[in-house]
């Protein structure tokens, strides 16, 4: 995904470590923290490539996650 508002506030963005370590992934709950592990990140861009440990998924029900930064 590349999306402005992940680049590094240096580059007008609003991820506040240009490496992008503040990114946080969580369950649907907001609360539970997933592991992942951030592939590419490009933070002039916001280009992101990251990989998500998910628990559980379902074949029938959609499964979210969300991305939190800055």
């Amino acid at each position: 995904v590349i999306d402005p508002d992940l680049r590094d506030t240096g580059s007008g963005g609003l991820t506040g470590n240009s490496s992008g370590y503040d990114i946080l992934v969580t369950s649907s709950d907001g609360t539970t923290k997933l592991d992942h592990e951030i592939e590419k990140y490009t933070s002039s861009t916001g280009e992101l490539v990251l990989w998500v440990e998910v628990p559980t998924l379902s074949v029938s029900a959609d499964t979210d996650l969300y991305i939190y930064f800055g």
